[in-house]
């Protein structure tokens, strides 16, 4: 009876606005997915903050205050607005014109104002879909690197990375931070893959909470490292060289500037990133991630008060399967709880 009830609303919807029952069920679904996600987010931080220890560790009282909105939130409201604003903003158009190397350009002096075609309620309703669609490369090439690391992790490669490297930098961690740092910005800067920052963080994050600093490290040691090199872009065939051929001038010329601009940006990046990381080891309450459940439930996981000892790693703790156990638990057995993401 519910579904037939649904299936009937859905017709009717489609006949008042013009547009096939499939459109009216994708909409739907979306703003679901919109609502429904962001409920079962709270639900899993609730359940991930009753997870904390009490006993010897001290219970972590979570910061109280604005809280950002989840993404699928942010994202439908600024189609929305998006949508909103083409029935009050003129629309406009440039003549394209096909230079002497074949490229085709705007004319910049072509400017003109055209019939305006505001986005209808079908089109706003399709908008998640078709970006999907028009941006299937990344979606598909984002889907196919989790997918890597997932496998990755399960094998345990990772895991044992980060065992060998927090022994090789137990006294000598601060080292490890120019050293990331500086090969994330050259790939940046030589072929332009800043979203690589997104496969980084969740690679070098365990290492860096092992080493006793923070995941904000973590985060900063990969975004500011691949955007100052995209940024200086030496010889990044896409911000600079197509830039150069746009603008009609010898590709790849100022490479010397760019990299004087791309040493300044690195050397800056490192020093404010290494100051906060001494700061947060030195001092765990000055990290921007204190007060955190999820932040201590890493600690906990990661750090190693003798470094001499090896680090054990529970594989569902990366899969964030929900398993529970006994907080008692011995190392060998694996840690209780999930993966605090």
């Amino acid at each position: 009876m519910g579904m037939r009830n649904y299936g009937s609303s859905i017709r009717l919807i489609s006949r008042r606005a013009g547009c096939s029952t499939v459109k009216v069920s994708a909409f739907f679904a979306a703003v679901l997915s919109f609502i429904l996600i962001p409920i079962e987010r709270a639900e899993s931080h609730v359940a991930a903050t009753n997870n904390v220890e009490q006993g010897d560790e001290a219970v972590v009282e979570e910061r109280v205050g604005f809280q950002m909105p989840h993404i699928y939130v942010i994202l439908f409201v600024f189609t929305a607005i998006a949508a909103v604003l083409t029935h009050f903003i003129p629309a406009g158009l440039y003549d394209r014109v096909t230079l002497e190397n074949g490229r085709v350009a705007i004319n910049p002096e072509s400017y003109r104002q055209v019939e305006s075609t505001p986005v209808s309620l079908e089109q706003f309703m399709l908008a998640i879909p078709q970006g999907l669609v028009d941006a299937s490369m990344v979606v598909f090439f984002t889907f196919i690197i989790g997918g890597m690391f997932m496998v990755i992790r399960t094998t345990g490669v990772i895991d044992i990375a980060v065992d060998k490297l927090t022994r090789r930098f137990a006294n000598r961690s601060v080292l490890i931070l120019p050293v990331l740092m500086l090969t994330f910005s050259v790939v940046a800067t030589l072929i332009g893959t800043q979203e690589l920052a997104l496969v980084y963080v969740p690679v070098i994050l365990p290492l860096m909470i092992a080493l006793r600093f923070d995941s904000m490290t973590a985060v900063g040691v990969a975004l500011l490292a691949t955007t100052a090199g995209f940024s200086a872009g030496v010889l990044n065939p896409i911000n600079t060289g197509l830039g150069q051929m746009i603008a009609e001038v010898p590709i790849y010329s100022g490479a010397g500037l760019r990299s004087l601009l791309f040493l300044l940006l690195v050397g800056s990046g490192v020093l404010y990133i290494t100051r906060y990381a001494l700061k947060v080891r030195a001092n765990p309450e000055l990290s921007l991630m204190a007060g955190d459940s999820k932040e201590a439930e890493k600690r906990r996981h990661y750090q190693n008060e003798d470094i001499g000892e090896p680090m054990h790693f529970s594989p569902h703790l990366w899969s964030g399967a929900g398993r529970g156990g006994d907080a008692g638990a011995g190392a060998g057995d694996g840690y209780p709880g999930v993966w605090p993401g």
